[in-house]
């Protein structure tokens, strides 16, 4: 079993935790502030996972461009795993709101996106919210098994979504 090893983020620490692997061993993630030598890795991340997963997206309008578009003014989080990145979360810092949360295939089921969250949360408090495609249903389970709760429901560029919250911590 891995021994955990978390500590609170701060601008000039980084959050680590030591997860169970697949075929054993230990998987140590690093969450840490964006650099701009990230924007390359996270852009790719974005639009791949977006162009192969998201059927509900116009996929003939995506491009590298849209991590800009979509993160702009928001503050980036980088999850690393030995080096590499595994994934990022984006927050609207004025109304607490999570508008991208990533993880690259390689690294999924490994607790990245809820480690990421709870970075959110201790930084933040409660309530969070964010918007989530309903056809979206890997991701809307996701949420529902970490306690967000469905607020209401709305259609944009991307079809039907719901307004989700988690309105208490861990």
């Amino acid at each position: 079993s891995c021994a955990k090893n978390s500590r609170l983020f701060t601008k000039n620490r980084a959050d680590f935790q030591e997860r169970p692997q697949k075929g054993g061993g230990c998987m140590q993630v690093m969450l840490r502030a964006y650099q701009p030598s990230d924007h390359d890795a996270l852009a790719a991340m974005f639009y791949q996972i977006r162009k192969e997963e998201f059927p509900w997206t116009d996929h003939e309008h995506l491009s590298a461009a849209d991590f800009d578009r979509s993160t702009d003014g928001e503050r980036i989080i980088v999850a690393e795993v030995q080096g590499k990145t595994a994934g990022f979360l984006s927050v609207w810092e004025p109304d607490r709101f999570i508008h991208n949360l990533f993880v690259d295939r390689e690294y999924r089921h490994a607790g990245i996106g809820r480690q990421l969250i709870r970075w959110a949360v201790s930084q933040y408090g409660t309530p969070l919210s964010l918007k989530c495609a309903a056809a979206n249903t890997a991701a809307l389970k996701f949420y529902q098994s970490g306690g967000w709760q469905t607020d209401g429901e709305g259609s944009g560029e991307e079809g039907l979504y719901y307004l989700l919250s988690l309105r208490k911590s861990d």
